[in-house]
């Protein structure tokens, strides 16, 4: 593995190219009591002159529980010239001067015209009423006895000041409640007014009328020119019949059948109302109008596919809705489905391969449960391709906090998803792309904005859609029961609460102190509300057998097929390919894990065509797919991948009394020669193959410290080992350890016993320690060591999340972390008995470590005294870091980008290796 890059992979991309675009729009008042946008100059220092007529600088907000932004309005350059009287607040509504302009009906631009310069209307006792400029005050609220008014000619000019006497006004309309009063005339199907003009050109005109009213509004309050009490209710009201006179042009155009104009309102209405979830079922039932009629009478697959997309949409965002349209549009679809597989059954007997592909790809998008599909697609000639994977262990526990082995890590992946998925990058290590999320998160201070896809469904619970409270229900569960698992491995970085905005929207605050929030976004999401209906917690071991997830692929079952061994089946998740971007996704139909325990060659199922991918492959096989007799010359490809974060320990129990000496500890770990172990077991004679470890750390990282230019010595030290034999043997005696391995691996066996007669002749001359060997079985091995914490000494795996091995090692020493299913099974440092001065120390150093987020400054230097405390209280045993070894047919491509670019399957990693499987492909 070459890893001698400085940076932690996650870093790279973004310190050596990264920009920052930084857009300020600043609104205010001119000298005139115009509304004007700020403009500066190039250096920021000069403001712009006021623009002739003045225009409001808004953009409307229209639901008034939303929080209120602002987008700059284009400024006409033909706005009237207007001399105005000092102190006078004139506006004029360049929105709807356009609209005016743009009408092809004279009445309504009349109409329009009408309204663009804001004015309020004052009514005496002898009816006459007055045009002036807006306003402070709400009529309700405190009018002074004698108050200023600029009066408005048929022109707009405003007047010079006058004296207003409040005993003498009859009536104050102001701007927004006329308005409002139009936009209801507009609206009414009944007054037909103006006559000749159809009532979808006059409920546009509303529409306008009502946003421009928003505009000024928000505008005025905005900058204190309306002021004092009573201006909400106006506010709510402009709102409320702006939101209805929308739905009205929504539902017109729907009744007329303009699907173009439908999904523009609607697409709009959903991203002004997002937290209005009656108005929003209302928008969406009209859209499902071209849904229901394509479902009916359509014959055209992009249409039904349509028709597909959004009646998931409707049932991801109202889930239980009793919609007899949605009903309707399910009905017919299964109905269409229906036929379209008789069609595809007749074209695959005639062999129209390519016929039956299209209308099979159909079915599949529009009723992916369709009976008989998985069957027909097995009948497609290349197109419904099988990937064959090989497998030590048949994956059984299949959710993030039950997997135990490689297989069972990677059938999560298949199934589950993130919000954000690292994957391989042959440039710099990793890279993070939404899966879940629809885009890369907003940052907002030390928190992430995430918008959720939409039409995320859980494989298997019946039109049951990801919501952004299984993404706040996972992650609290897992703060709240699983934070010391490896699963809540970064919680404390998270705190409560996870902020959900509304369905799919969700805020996600992080506390300070790691440098890359992104690496933990990684958590796979589970459905955690059906969970909890189910009463049910994340680890349930039923849930497990069966899981459900949104991931490309959904569990199938176990079987073995009459002619080769037992295999694990998983099928292409139907709903995976109705999101944007994944249509036809996965391109792989279906992955079986196949069970390579009783089979002899493997190499012969490469040459049948019965395995594709073999993720993990010791030096001493290699010779069986690479030697001639194999005969697999230019069918397989075999990489040693530079990925590899597994390093391998002797655990230990620090609940054992006698091994909560560090002199013990560090005899051990000294007395072991590891270049003679890998030698001897490992190697096979490739000596290039393979690193002992001088530290918890794999070799070549960035936490090691160089010494000299190079690495620290070796742990091997006989006469060290001899000496710290000689400290312990002060207070403790003669010792036997039982030390435990797994015998699925022949090679463990062989290393153990090396590590037996290594330790018992390294101490035989100061203090006799013997070693009792154990072999179990992989299942009882797992169960004992890291469930029962049932040992003394352990031969086990252990794998860093990431590139932040500090952090890493942190989480497993964790001594929060040590009660049952805690990922610090070990217990150190223990509870029974006062910790050691040395192991105080490095608990002290993996405490400094995690709060410090900048790496050149604080964290190397920090990581590379971390390695030195480490090996001075020696928590465990590091012995080595066996290199990875992957058997890849050539007819595998794993792409995982539409570049079309494959990616170098030396960059996965052996227990991770499906993060992008969707894209992956076969090929002859």
């Amino acid at each position: 593995m070459n890893n001698t890059r400085s940076l932690p992979r996650h870093v790279r991309p973004f310190l050596l190219s990264f920009g920052l675009l930084l857009l300020t729009v600043v609104v205010g008042i001119n000298g005139q009591g115009q509304i004007v946008p700020k403009k500066t100059d190039k250096k920021g220092e000069k403001e712009s002159p006021a623009v002739p007529g003045g225009t409001g600088a808004y953009a409307e907000v229209e639901d008034p529980k939303a929080k209120k932004v602002r987008e700059s309005i284009p400024i006409d350059d033909e706005a009237p010239v207007v001399f105005l009287p000092k102190g006078a607040y004139y506006v004029r509504i360049e929105d709807l001067a356009r609209a005016a302009a743009d009408t092809p009906s004279p009445p309504l631009r009349a109409l329009l015209l009408r309204y663009v310069v804001a004015f309020d209307r004052i009514t005496d006792f002898q009816d006459k009423a007055q045009r002036v400029t807006p306003i402070p005050a709400f009529r309700l609220g405190k009018i002074p006895p004698v108050f200023g008014v600029f009066d408005l000619d048929d022109r707009n000019q405003p007047a010079a000041l006058r004296r207003m006497e409040s005993t003498k006004v009859r009536k104050i309309e102001h701007y927004e409640e006329l308005i409002v009063e139009e936009a209801e005339r507009l609206v009414n199907a009944k007054l037909l007014e103006p006559p000749g003009v159809e009532r979808k050109d006059r409920v546009e005109a509303a529409e306008q009328l009502l946003a421009g009213a928003l505009l000024f509004h928000d505008a005025a309050r905005d900058q204190s020119k309306r002021k004092g009490i009573g201006w909400e209710q106006v506010r709510a009201k402009v709102a409320d019949t702006l939101s209805a006179v929308r739905l009205t042009r929504l539902k017109l155009a729907s009744e007329r059948k303009d699907w173009a104009l439908v999904r523009s309102l609607g697409s709009r209405m959903t991203s002004l109302y997002p937290n209005n979830l009656k108005l929003l079922e209302e928008v969406f039932t009209a859209r499902l109008a071209e849904a229901l009629l394509a479902a009916t009478e359509s014959e055209k697959p992009a249409e039904l596919e349509n028709a597909r997309d959004l009646l998931s949409e409707f049932e991801s965002r109202f889930p239980g809705s009793k919609s007899e349209t949605a009903e309707s549009i399910r009905e017919a679809l299964k109905e269409k489905a229906k036929n379209l597989f008789e069609q595809a059954s007749v074209a695959l007997r005639q062999n129209d391969q390519k016929r039956a592909q299209q209308l099979i790809r159909t079915v599949e998008t529009i009723d992916p449960g369709h009976a008989g599909l998985r069957d027909l697609q097995g009948q497609l000639t290349g197109a419904y391709s099988v990937l064959y994977v090989g497998a030590r262990h048949l994956p059984e526990r299949m959710t993030p906090l039950t997997a135990r082995f490689p297989s069972e890590r990677q059938a999560v992946d298949l199934i589950f998803e993130p919000l954000l998925e690292a994957l391989p990058d042959d440039s710099y290590g990793v890279k993070y792309r939404p899966v879940l999320a629809n885009a890369m998160p907003t940052a907002a201070g030390l928190s992430r904005d995430f918008t959720l896809v939409k039409t995320a469904e859980w494989a298997g619970l019946g039109r049951e859609y990801l919501d952004a409270t299984d993404v706040a229900g996972t992650l609290k569960a897992v703060r709240d029961k699983y934070r010391h698992t490896w699963v809540g491995e970064y919680v404390d970085w998270m705190p409560d609460p996870v902020r959900v905005e509304d369905h799919t929207r969700l805020r996600i605050n992080f506390a300070s102190g790691h440098p890359f929030p992104l690496a933990m976004m990684t958590t796979k999401v589970l459905p955690a509300r059906w969970l909890t209906a189910e009463n049910k917690q994340l680890d349930d071991l039923v849930f497990a057998l069966k899981p459900v997830g949104t991931g490309p692929f959904r569990f199938v079952g176990k079987g073995q097929p009459t002619d080769g061994p037992t295999e694990v089946v998983f099928a292409a998740n139907p709903t995976f390919a109705r999101r944007a971007g994944r249509i036809g996704q996965p391109f792989i139909k279906e992955v079986h894990f196949v069970d390579l325990a009783k089979v002899a060659d493997p190499a012969a199922l490469f040459r049948s065509g019965q395995l594709h991918f073999l993720p993990d492959v010791p030096t001493g096989e290699l010779a069986k797919f690479t030697a001639p007799a194999a005969k697999l010359k230019g069918q397989v490809d075999v990489v040693t991948t530079e990925s590899n974060r597994r390093i391998y320990m002797l655990a230990i129990n620090h609940q054992r009394p006698e091994l909560n000496s560090v002199a013990l500890r560090r005899g051990l770990a000294h007395a072991i020669d590891r270049e003679e172990i890998l030698d001897k077991v490992y190697r096979a004679g490739f000596s290039q193959f393979h690193k002992a470890l001088v530290g918890p750390f794999p070799p070549n990282s960035w936490p090691i410290p160089k010494v000299a230019g190079s690495v620290p010595p070796p742990l091997f030290d006989s006469s060290l080992a001899q000496a710290k034999m000689s400290e312990y043997a002060v207070r403790g005696g003669e010792k036997t350890l039982t030390l435990l391995y797994s015998t699925d691996d022949a090679r463990s066996r062989f290393a153990c016993e090396m590590v037996r007669k290594q330790i018992e002749t390294a101490t035989a001359t100061a203090v006799s320690i013997k070693i009792a060997l154990e072999g179990l079985p992989a299942v009882v091995f797992h169960k004992r060591v890291y469930e029962d914490r049932d040992f003394e000494l352990a031969y086990v795996p252990f794998e860093y999340r990431d590139d932040w091995y500090p952090y890493g090692l942190g989480f497993l020493l964790d001594p929060e972390a040590q009660s049952q299913g805690g990922r610090n099974f070990m217990r150190y440092p223990p509870r029974t008995v006062s910790p050691s001065r040395e192991d105080k120390l490095l608990g002290q150093q993996l405490e400094e470590i995690r709060h410090h987020a900048d790496f050149t400054g604080k964290l190397s230097p920090q990581a590379q005294r971390l390695q030195l405390r480490f090996v001075e209280a020696m928590p465990f045993i590091p012995l080595w870091q066996l290199d990875r070894h992957m058997v890849v047919s050539t007819k595998l491509k794993f792409y995982l980008d539409d570049t079309g670019e494959a990616l170098n399957p030396k960059w996965l990693a052996p227990d991770h290796a499906f993060a992008g499987v969707a894209r992956w492909k076969l090929q002859d």
